[in-house]
């Protein structure tokens, strides 16, 4: 074990205060109520910025003292996260909260947190050697969007080459941006009356948390980014009960190059609110820390408002959305689901190259877009891989649908920020998807499951949160962590530009990483960096069906 090290051997900043509050009102404390899929602009806006800087210097080169008494590998050692002695390292996250407008109590809060939140410290329980049954009731409220798996941070990983803008210059776009984004810097809190979420903003707020780092190693010798297990120390894993609904990571690497990971709270911000966010960003730094004039304000007038009277023309209770909430005393249980340990579920990327995918759509007479061609590929691949070729037994296809193009600029304004985001399915028998020669079908299976999620079926949904928001409901759950599915979730980032995002100083993206996923079944389709027109599928599976898996993820069959 490695010995305790001197105060001056890590140093955290003080948290700062980087941006003013806009009051309009007397009230010393506003509250942002979430909606069934976003939420309205506060009229007070205070950005808490909490900057925590990791430099200790000699950290880079050693392995000794990680959580789990492992060295970690060569070049992925990071300067300033070194595991000292208890006494030592509370002094220094002493010193990360310390403030005289705080209270202990926030202070003794935000040292748990940092504490929780430092590289190699994370502790687990020993994973069991085999899946076993468990019964999951979950009791919770109307959520912001019914899309979730949970209520969950996401996290990615965003690569650039050299020459990048210095992390003061990317800091002060984030000062500058923020205000725009109260809540990226809330807390999101629950009433104790009702158990229902809402978002607090102003001084309430939980603030967005930025961490810097510096990796001794060249960017080139880790690309493209792969599913590696040395890929979360790039974004230091997240306690579940993290305040922050933004969270930064900024490594440095010694070659120039820049991975930024960042997680956004998903009942705050969907993919594409995070896209508007990361453009805002990126359009500050390259203006050196003043926002565009043209950047739209990230909130419509008329944004989730139902029609009068609200009526739906949609089963959303019982069906795609919400069920029932069970009572305590209420006998009946969910059917046990199988559970394996989070170390049995295994993350990979399949490149598909353009080539490949117009084979593919060939192979159908171009009848399907490349979504809806790929989706069906996969979902029959998995299906197949997962040993139920032969099984009469349902298989759902869950698509994440993005409400905006369907509701339309009346009802949403330009890079209206929050979760509009619903969920298409398409379901039939196992064996039905994974037969030969079945691409097609399954193809118009998806395409009729996505379209039929229109702007009727958001309008509806709207309706029946203005109707029923008071009733105590549960949404359809899509599994849970390390929980095995006989379903396939895909979430499309082709479209959401993620891969031209410019910082500026000449550096070019190169890269985009979901961190750790760690639901089976789950796939993300990313373009590619490797050639135009490519796809990288990032698929998150049981280990046990890995190596099928990719035998058969290539065939056109």
């Amino acid at each position: 074990m490695e010995t305790a090290a001197d105060e001056s051997d890590l140093w955290f900043s003080r948290p700062r205060a980087l941006l003013s509050p806009t009051v309009k009102s007397s009230d010393s404390k506003e509250i942002l109520k979430s909606g069934l899929l976003g939420s309205r602009q506060l009229q007070k806006q205070l950005a808490y910025f909490l900057w925590a800087r990791w430099a200790g210097a000699a950290a880079g080169s050693q392995g000794e003292g990680t959580a789990a008494g492992a060295r970690p590998t060569a070049g992925w050692c990071w300067v300033g996260t070194r595991v000292v002695e208890q006494a030592s390292r509370a002094k220094a996250l002493l010193r990360l909260c310390r403030e005289e407008s705080e209270s202990e109590e926030r202070i003794q809060s935000a040292e748990a947190k940092a504490n929780r939140a430092l590289p190699w410290t994370c502790k687990s329980s020993a994973p069991s050697s085999s899946p076993h049954l468990h019964r999951s009731r979950r009791r919770c409220s109307s959520p912001c969007s019914t899309s979730s798996r949970r209520s969950y941070h996401y996290t990615a990983l965003y690569a650039f080459t050299p020459p990048n803008p210095t992390n003061d210059a990317l800091i002060a776009g984030l000062t500058a941006v923020l205000p725009l984004f109260p809540l990226l810097t809330a807390r999101l809190d629950h009433n104790p009356a009702t158990d229902r979420p809402f978002f607090v903003t102003g001084k309430g707020g939980a603030g967005a948390l930025v961490v810097e780092t510096t990796v001794p190693a060249a960017l080139s010798d880790h690309l493209p980014l792969a599913p590696t297990p040395d890929r979360v120390r790039l974004h230091a894993p997240l306690p579940e009960d993290t305040p922050h609904m933004l969270q930064v990571q900024v490594n440095r690497f010694a070659c120039g190059g820049l991975v930024v990971g960042l997680s956004t709270h998903h009942w705050a911000a969907d993919g594409y609110s995070t896209i508007v966010f990361l453009r805002a960003w990126a359009d500050t730094v390259r203006n050196d820390g003043v926002l565009p004039m043209d950047r739209p304000a990230p909130y419509g007038p008329r944004a989730h408002v139902p029609r009068s009277p609200p009526r739906c023309e949609f089963h959303h209770r019982g069906g795609n959305e919400f069920m029932p909430l069970l009572k305590e005393d209420e006998p009946s249980l969910p059917p046990p689901v199988v559970v394996v340990p989070a170390s049995e579920i295994t993350n990979l990327v399949l490149h598909y190259t353009g080539e490949f995918v117009e084979a593919l759509r060939a192979s159908v007479g171009h009848k399907f877009t490349k979504f809806e061609t790929l989706a069906a590929h996969l979902w029959r691949k998995i299906t197949a891989a997962s040993g139920r070729a032969d099984d009469d037994g349902r298989t759902t296809l869950h698509v994440t649908v993005n409400g905006r193009p369907r509701l339309g600029p009346e009802a949403l304004a330009k890079g209206f920020f929050g979760n509009v985001v619903l969920t298409a399915r398409s379901g039939t028998a196992a064996r039905d998807v994974a037969r030969r020669g079945g691409l097609a079908d399954v193809a118009a299976l998806v395409r009729k499951g996505v379209r039929a999620v229109d702007a009727a079926y958001f309008q509806s949904f709207i309706d029946f949160g203005a109707l029923h928001g008071e009733e105590e409901l549960e949404p359809v759950s899509l599994g849970e962590d390390n929980e095995l599915s006989h379903d396939v979730m895909v979430d499309s980032w082709m479209h959401l530009e993620m891969h031209r995002l410019d910082f500026g100083c000449g550096g070019r993206q190169a890269g985009i990483l979901p961190t750790h996923v760690p639901g089976d079944g789950v796939v993300m389709l990313i373009p590619s960096f490797r050639e135009e027109g490519g796809v990288d599928a990032f698929v998150a599976i049981w280990e046990k069906h890995v190596n099928e898996l990719k035998r058969i993820a290539y065939t056109m069959d």
